[in-house]
């Protein structure tokens, strides 16, 4: 979820043809990710590493969201982000239990806990954000109508 939004607002700057500030954002963040790799892989290993990723990625989004806040106005619809909140922590619990009653001895199962945990997110946030559920129907009627 973080990561749409730092490649969302790092694309808005690049649009807005400020490349060196998206530049900066994440020279910043990249300085930030080795850094921490380096203290945390040795004490932690591959989850340490996991945890650097996702918090330079959102460092990252914080950063390229208030550069771009000097540009342009940005309104983030909260109700939204909540529901996508929801979706998420959801899927997690889903391929959570998953994981718990079969084990992940290979790619392919793995892969199912993936896609199982995306159709559960997907279907709920449908059903919880009608804005979204309409948007989408808007999407696939304007493709629809392009193919015909």
């Amino acid at each position: 979820m973080v990561n749409v939004y730092q490649f969302l607002f790092t694309t808005y700057i690049d649009a807005l043809d400020k490349p060196k500030k998206s530049f900066k954002v994440t020279a910043v963040s990249v300085v930030v990710n080795i850094v921490l790799n380096i203290i945390l892989i040795p004490v932690i290993g591959v989850n340490g590493a996991a945890i650097v990723t996702l918090a330079t990625i959102t460092l990252n989004a914080l950063l390229a969201r208030r550069a771009l806040s000097k540009l342009m106005k940005i309104r983030m619809e909260r109700h939204i982000l909540l529901n996508v909140l929801i979706a998420s922590i959801a899927m997690r619990a889903r391929v959570g239990g998953y994981r718990l009653l079969i084990p992940f001895p290979n790619m392919l199962v793995t892969l199912l806990a993936v896609i199982v945990g995306g159709i559960a997110c997907s279907v709920l946030l449908l059903k919880l954000d009608k804005q979204i559920c309409d948007d989408l129907r808007k999407i696939m009627k304007t493709i629809c109508m392009g193919v015909i």
